[in-house]
């Protein structure tokens, strides 16, 4: 008896045939390798594979930027897109997607660029735990930074004239004012901040002390020893000097002295008086002689052992 398989699950590439090494009916597949029709309008070269299935190859959908979602519609074959979310749900990250590279994730800035804070960002709302600042642009109040205050921590106040600098609770940098003190009583000693100058007075070199930082002003009147016979003067470096007055005349023939009541030169004549009234009496440079006839005057020696830059002469009047 000839079996007779029922057809109505047959597809192309399926039938329902008698096995006739038990004469039982079967799913079995057809058709393999044939052209076929999967009603899918998102695949292409439908053909029946060893397993009755009728399958094509996928149709691509790759427009080549990684910011969309490339998907084919089964129902029209068309290729449709859809943005890609690139939110990584992290108010701390700035968002946002390359053609070429896909979804980027930026921290947000929170420097302040203040070495005495801990610079942070979190979700808006929370509590900071030191000093709250919003987002300077405004553009979004999902996130707020938060700047924490480091104690302690040394820092840079960018002030010449403070020194150890450290933060505060504040989360500010201060530090305690430089000690410019040279030890020599008669300069006047202060700090200036860089872009500001030190006093104008140049010294032997001709150059100012320095253009900022300590400064050690010369105060000439802190010098002043009551002696009119004196020119005091501060010297930044060694201070008060006081150089005797020079009443040198460059006359040989004159006593030079300053009055020590005035401060006054005075430059008096040579006394070559022999006591002889028949001699006229004068005086000239030691390196000179006496004209003939005239006497020169005996040697005398000075403290120093010196012999006087003069020498007196005595012409017979007769």
């Amino acid at each position: 008896t000839v079996v007779t398989c029922p057809t109505d699950k047959d597809t192309f590439c399926m039938k329902n045939k008698c096995n006739p090494d038990n004469g039982k009916c079967s799913m079995t597949p057809a058709n393999t390798g044939k052209t076929c029709d999967d009603k899918n309008l998102c695949t292409l070269a439908d053909t029946c594979d060893t397993n009755g299935q009728c399958k094509g190859t996928p149709k691509v959908c790759d427009d080549h930027n990684k910011c969309t979602n490339d998907e084919c519609e089964p129902a029209t074959g068309d290729c449709t897109t859809t943005t890609v979310d690139c939110d990584d749900t992290n108010v701390c990250t700035i968002d946002s997607c390359d053609p070429t590279t896909g979804c980027g994730h930026v921290d947000v800035s929170c420097d302040d660029r203040n070495t005495c804070t801990d610079d942070v960002c979190q979700k808006a709302g929370l509590a900071c735990p030191g000093i709250k600042e919003m987002d300077s642009q405004g553009t979004r109040l999902d996130y707020q930074c938060c700047h924490i205050p480091r104690t302690e921590q040394q820092c840079d106040d960018n002030n010449v004239c403070t020194k150890n600098d450290t933060c505060d609770i504040h989360g500010e940098c201060h530090g305690t004012a430089q000690d410019c003190n040279d030890n020599i009583d008669c300069t006047h000693d202060y700090c200036v901040p860089a872009g500001q100058q030190c006093y104008r007075q140049a010294g032997s070199s001709g150059i100012p002390e320095a253009d900022w930082g300590c400064c050690h002003e010369p105060d000439n009147r802190a010098c002043v020893d009551t002696n009119p016979c004196t020119i005091d003067s501060c010297s930044a470096s060694t201070g008060c000097r006081h150089v005797y007055k020079d009443c040198n005349d460059d006359d040989p023939c004159t006593n030079d002295s300053c009055d020590s009541r005035t401060g006054d030169c005075r430059n008096t004549a040579v006394n070559c008086d022999d006591g002889n009234s028949a001699t006229r009496d004068y005086c000239v440079p030691y390196n000179q002689r006496c004209p003939a006839p005239a006497q020169d005057a005996p040697r005398q020696e000075t403290p120093e052992n010196r012999a006087p830059p003069y020498r007196c002469c005595h012409d017979d009047k007769t």
